[in-house]
């Protein structure tokens, strides 16, 4: 399923969206919610989005301790479906 094609079909929900899925993309969520993927970063790091960075705090080979700058962010579904349903009581 396209969430992109089905965006205007169906009101916004994870199980029309996206079936069987546990973990979103910062990009899918956007999508769906018709802004711009920054709108989603912005919403994570002021708190009303809840998710998950999957950085690593090493290298595979361990040969030097390092952080990662740039954030590899997941959003849980229930965390998108938590957003959608405050904004619809707004």
């Amino acid at each position: 399923m396209n969430p992109v094609a089905d965006h205007n079909k169906s009101p916004l929900s994870a199980q029309v969206h996206f079936p069987g899925r546990a973990m979103l993309t910062v990009g899918e969520v956007a999508i769906a919610c018709g802004v711009d993927k920054q709108h989603i970063t912005n919403l994570v790091e002021c708190g009303d989005l809840v998710a998950i960075d999957l950085r690593t705090s090493r290298p595979a080979r361990q040969e030097k301790k390092h952080r990662s700058i740039r954030q590899l962010l997941r959003i849980p579904v229930s965390a998108f479906e938590a957003l959608i349903n405050a904004r619809a009581t707004v």
